[in-house]
């Protein structure tokens, strides 16, 4: 999405009524209203339920602009929160001990800080890693524990094989 779009909506939510809406509905029809804080609410769309009648609109101040644009724009409203929700995304991945003390090396000078993974999780710039010790001689985690944020990725050939991704991490903990 692009921001030219998202100022269309937020201009044609601008020029609505500017209260909350509400609906009533009966037998008959479904009855869209605005609040307008006075005793009778201002009629903004009443849609017949049985009848063949035609929708009547009532629209002021851009809230007819906003119902007929509100379809395509709630779906791709809904489409960007779901690329959102698929972005940052948690790896919980069994690192050996010995790379995982090079990880954690209290020196910065030693830390090791790509590593080097089968791409089988779609990883991403901006991914957390919660990288967890495993003794792979005894065959268990150690429980040690560490955060790191992907802040970038080397996934061609020949830089590395294929199927496989390099990533560059910090040490970073996830927002909640």
């Amino acid at each position: 999405m692009n921001t030219a779009w998202l100022d269309e909506i937020k201009g044609r939510l601008a020029k609505t009524t500017g209260t909350q809406w509400f609906y009533e509905e009966d037998e008959y029809s479904w009855d869209l209203y605005a609040d307008t804080g006075y005793p009778m609410a201002l009629k903004i769309l009443k849609a017949p339920k049985k009848s063949k009648e035609y929708a009547e609109y009532y629209p002021e101040q851009g809230d007819g602009e906003f119902i007929a644009n509100a379809k395509t724009d709630i779906h791709k409203l809904i489409e960007e929160y779901e690329k959102l929700l698929n972005k940052n995304k948690c790896h919980e991945l069994k690192t050996w001990t010995k790379y995982y003390e090079a990880i954690t090396h209290p020196d910065i000078r030693f830390r090791k800080t790509v590593e080097l993974r089968k791409n089988d999780r779609n990883y991403q710039v901006g991914d957390y890693l919660l990288l967890r010790d495993y003794d792979n001689e005894k065959g268990e985690y150690t429980g040690r524990e560490t955060w790191r944020m992907v802040t970038h990725i080397v996934d061609e050939q020949p830089f590395v094989p294929d199927g496989y991704v390099a990533m560059s991490i910090v040490e970073c903990v996830p927002m909640k």
